[in-house]
């Protein structure tokens, strides 16, 4: 017996969920974000390369060892507050952070964009002055509207307010820091976040994110979302970097 298109459409939906375009401000340019079919073809064998790979649940995953490793941003009230991990290497430094979340009600919202959102971008530009910085991990803010699902019932949520992203882009793109996913997808919507039961509705937020400074992201080969992994409420990102 043959399916009705309406029931093709639905068995596509709960195996590919992130397929399906369900953002409420829909642009004729915007397009469901597809790792299947929309990242570059891998690099040559005889191009060095490194993956990385960030998970808010099991955090950084490399196969290099680093030349140092450092914890925190060195001051010791925030470090009790984000999750941050800095990794040395030749040529840049890699820093594995969870933002601290503006909380219910908005409670923590003066803490987050005008106490830690400025320290941390002091931090990263500190080490910019002796090499390259990606940043990768949970930065809890959805950037634009094409970041999250219904932006206009979200402008009062963590996450979303006009004051968190003004804060991320005065505070890591304007200071130079490339969203290298929104560079390489300017027009996909694709999320790393959903809310309890909104996975199967593709109803999210992009909240993880792969920066990197200007100076080294030419050699972003690869910036990618990984939407099939649902062990968590989150699903992985991911970076290939030219070395």
């Amino acid at each position: 017996m043959s399916r009705t298109a309406s029931q093709r459409g639905y068995h596509g939906w709960s195996s590919e969920p992130w397929t399906r375009l369900s953002h409420r401000e829909r642009k004729p340019q915007w397009f469901a974000y597809n790792p299947r079919t929309m990242r570059p073809p891998p690099l040559s064998s005889d191009t060095n390369s490194m993956k990385i790979l960030s998970y808010n649940v099991n955090g950084l995953q490399t196969v290099v060892k680093p030349i140092s490793v450092q914890y925190g941003i060195g001051i010791p009230a925030h470090d009790q507050e984000g999750r941050v991990i800095t990794l040395e290497f030749d040529g840049f430094y890699l820093i594995n952070a969870y933002i601290p979340n503006s909380g219910r009600g908005l409670k923590r919202l003066n803490y987050r964009v005008n106490d830690w959102d400025l320290c941390f971008s002091d931090f990263i530009k500190k080490l910019e002055c002796s090499k390259p910085v990606i940043v990768a991990g949970d930065l809890n803010c959805a950037r634009q509207s094409i970041d999250i699902h219904n932006p206009q019932a979200k402008t009062e949520a963590a996450g979303f307010t006009i004051e968190e992203r003004e804060s991320f882009e005065e505070n890591l793109t304007s200071k130079g820091l490339v969203d290298t996913f929104r560079k390489q997808h300017p027009n996909a919507v694709a999320y790393t976040f959903w809310g309890e039961n909104q996975r199967i509705s593709n109803k999210g937020w992009r909240l993880d994110y792969f920066l990197a400074s200007e100076s080294i992201v030419d050699k972003v080969h690869d910036s990618y979302i990984l939407p099939d992994v649902s062990f968590s409420d989150h699903s992985p990102i991911g970076l290939v970097l030219k070395l």
